[in-house]
């Protein structure tokens, strides 16, 4: 009878040991996994900062006129004229 109990113990100890094994891994790749996210969340929050700077600077219409238009007027043979 107690080597019976004996042997049971063994066995759920190794079975115990086996899940221990698992949950183990489990949880490493879980910290991997939450260390993923918080480095994608930093990318991500960057990201969106370098876009609300972009869409502050937005140009408006004589910029792009002064930039482009009025350089390439005068090779069209247009005389570019400005209005204050």
């Amino acid at each position: 009878m107690l080597k019976k109990a004996f042997g049971q113990l063994k066995l759920q100890q190794t079975e115990l040991d086996a899940k221990n094994g698992e949950l183990t891994k489990l949880l490493a790749d879980k910290q991997s996994l939450d260390d993923e996210l918080k480095a994608l969340r930093a990318a991500v929050a960057v990201a969106r900062k370098a876009a609300a700077r972009r869409n502050r600077t937005t140009t408006t219409r004589p910029k792009p006129r002064d930039r482009f238009i009025d350089l390439l007027l005068p090779e069209a043979g247009w005389a570019p004229q400005r209005t204050p």
